[in-house]
């Protein structure tokens, strides 16, 4: 279940093979839901009636030895440190 990757980013899950819906309100019980249905992504969006209700489009994405696959952060400098108190 560590390696769900659950997302609010329809980008993400392009390549994927659509395995299904589901919902629930609990994250946990989600998750199982997508491992059970054969998905390590699922695109999260809520219901506007009901915001406790969790809506997951399901996918099935190739994975590398360290999970799914992941951009890369943007290229450059890092933020600078917050200011001395």
């Amino acid at each position: 279940m560590a390696r769900v990757r659950l997302t609010t980013e329809p980008a993400l899950a392009a390549g994927c093979t659509r395995v299904g819906a589901m919902s629930d309100d609990n994250v946990k019980d989600l998750r199982r839901k997508i491992v059970r249905a054969g998905g390590n992504t699922a695109v999260i969006s809520f219901n506007a009636m009901e915001m406790s209700m969790l809506l997951a489009d399901v996918f099935r994405c190739s994975t590398t030895s360290n999970g799914p696959s992941i951009p890369r952060p943007p290229a450059g400098a890092p933020p600078p440190p917050p200011p001395a108190r």
